[in-house]
């Protein structure tokens, strides 16, 4: 008769990266990433049993129906797991984000970009995090270029850039620009660098075409067909 919330809340979360992983695998492109970063526990006693767990998730997909149709069924998964335990299941959505697809003709010059500095058909990605293009989206058509990291690691001290491909990035973004006016169009460029510990040699030729996975996805120099991919995030709530 015991019904412990936490380890409820231990299965559902195994089961919310189950079902993510199981997504990808599917399907690269609309597969989705679910991340549990923040857990509560009630009340908290070393020899009470948890009555009580919150948990938080961050869904996200390259596309709004995919994100959504993922949520469905999960929802429904981990609401017949939580009753199978005696538990019960709630959950509270907290923020909405839609996707931001990049537009065709800057993916286009992109793509002519990096042509100019000798690399041929550069890898399409969509890109797990939202960067500035999220917000940008909402009043202008948007375009990504990547940059590799060092062992795909991003947004963290580790991360470190070879100072080749800074340069040969920079030399993409100009031809892109000279590619947007030639057309008619008025470009205006963010930079997001990574932290100055560029400490990892090799040569740009050696390297430029492989992708490192890592955490947050694969790193290419690439363009990026989907940047940005639509999240939820949402608050679980599992109780006895």
């Amino acid at each position: 008769r015991r019904r412990d919330a936490l380890v409820g809340a231990a299965e559902v979360i195994t089961e919310i990266e189950r079902m993510a992983r199981a997504s990808g695998d599917a399907d690269e492109h609309d597969g989705c990433i679910a991340t549990v970063g923040r857990i509560e526990v009630q009340p908290g006693a070393v020899n009470v049993i948890p009555g009580r767990a919150d948990l938080s998730l961050d869904l996200r997909a390259a596309t709004d129906e995919a994100r959504d149709a993922m949520w469905a069924r999960m929802e429904r998964r981990l609401e017949e797991m939580c009753e199978a335990r005696g538990l019960r299941f709630e959950a509270q959505e907290r923020h909405r984000a839609p996707a931001a697809p990049c537009a065709p003709w800057l993916t286009d010059a992109v793509v002519a970009g990096i042509g100019s500095t000798g690399q041929q058909d550069p890898l399409g990605l969509w890109s797990r995090a939202g960067h500035d293009a999220m917000a940008m989206a909402r009043i202008t058509d948007i375009g990504m270029l990547f940059l590799r990291c060092h062992d795909g690691i991003s947004h963290h001290p580790d991360e470190a850039v070879l100072l080749e491909d800074v340069e040969v990035g920079l030399g993409e973004v100009r031809c892109l620009v000279r590619i947007g006016h030639e057309d008619g169009h008025r470009l205006g460029c963010v930079a997001a660098l990574p932290f100055e510990d560029v400490r990892h040699g090799g040569s740009v030729a050696d390297q430029c075409r492989h992708p490192v996975d890592g955490v947050g996805g694969e790193h290419y120099r690439s363009t990026g067909p989907e940047f940005g991919g639509g999240c939820r995030h949402g608050t679980d709530r599992i109780g006895s």
